[in-house]
């Protein structure tokens, strides 16, 4: 009876501890990581490098920062060869994730 009581006690609290964080993209929110970015977008961008993916990630910020709006960056990328614009969205969010996170 005693390991019974003890077992719900454990399961009340793991019941109410707040979940865990999930990050959506790979390191923490504003890491200005090229390592962790090409990670993110390696999948999706033919011929990338650690070196290309820290300069297109910062590269998206600059145009943020510079008025453009996100859904122009992302029309933008969806054109170029195999783009969609799922992919396109993941890469421009990755960036504000990993450079810019005022913008995420």
């Amino acid at each position: 009876m005693k390991k019974l009581i003890a077992a719900l006690a454990v399961f009340a609290i793991l019941a109410n501890a707040p979940p865990a964080q999930a990050f959506p993209f790979s390191g923490p929110q504003g890491d200005d990581d090229d390592s962790a970015y090409y990670v993110d977008i390696e999948p999706f961008v033919n011929g990338a490098t650690v070196a290309k993916a820290g300069t297109l990630g910062r590269g998206i910020c600059a145009r943020l920062s510079e008025g453009h709006s996100e859904g122009q960056l992302i029309a933008m990328m969806s054109q170029l060869p195999n783009g969609t614009v799922s992919d396109a969205k993941y890469i421009v969010h990755a960036a504000e994730w990993h450079y810019c996170p005022d913008y995420y």
